[in-house]
């Protein structure tokens, strides 16, 4: 018995996820580089690219993040009719304007 007699195709489901987050992937596999890049030589180039890749890394994170609570929020509201707020304001901000 091998470990390919177990194997399952993923679904197109399992296939539209992973592409969804292939930014993410993208991005966590140059925070990889950077930091092997950085333990080698330590200088400050490769500082300031591992700085910049954990920081596009975090946006890509943040972008599948709001893209899940957009899909979830999107299935609530057609289920229940309603828009559900994502950010809660208080009611001075809301009357004066403010964001």
């Amino acid at each position: 018995m091998s470990l390919m007699d177990d194997w399952v195709e993923p679904s197109v489901d399992d296939l539209a996820a992973i592409e969804a987050e292939s930014g993410l992937i993208s991005a966590g596999v140059a925070v990889v580089d950077a930091e092997s890049a950085y333990l080698r030589s330590g200088d400050e180039i490769t500082a300031r690219r591992l700085a910049k890749a954990r920081a596009t890394e975090l946006s890509e994170e943040l972008l599948v993040q709001r893209r899940r609570t957009l899909a979830h929020t999107a299935s609530a509201v057609s289920r229940a009719g309603q828009v559900i707020p994502l950010i809660r304001r208080n009611a001075s901000a809301v009357a004066s304007g403010a964001a």
